[in-house]
C-alpha cells in the first residue's frame, strides 16, 4: 500500500474567483505576489500532480507530498 498527498495552493476556481471578487482592491495582488511564480495555482496544475502519484510511473513513491504551491512553502 503506498500513501502519497498532493498539498496545492490557492487555486483559481470559480468559487476561489468569487471570493476574490469580494477583496479590496490590491488584495489579490498581494496574495499572487506571495507566491515566488506571481501568480496562483490553476486547477489543470493540481490535476497534472495529482495524476502522476496515481500513476504506474509512481510505483516505488510512498509518504510523499506533492507541494503544488508556486514556490510559496520553499520561501
Amino acid at each position: 500500500m503506498r500513501c502519497n498527498q498532493v498539498s496545492p495552493t490557492y487555486t483559481l476556481t470559480p468559487m476561489m474567483e468569487r471570493w476574490l471578487a469580494e477583496l479590496p482592491a490590491g488584495n489579490r495582488r498581494a496574495l499572487e505576489s506571495a507566491h515566488p511564480l506571481g501568480r496562483l495555482g490553476r486547477p489543470q496544475e493540481i490535476v497534472a500532480a495529482a495524476l502522476f502519484p496515481a500513476s504506474d510511473e509512481s510505483q516505488a513513491i510512498t509518504g510523499a507530498d506533492f507541494l503544488v504551491d508556486g514556490g510559496y512553502t520553499a520561501q
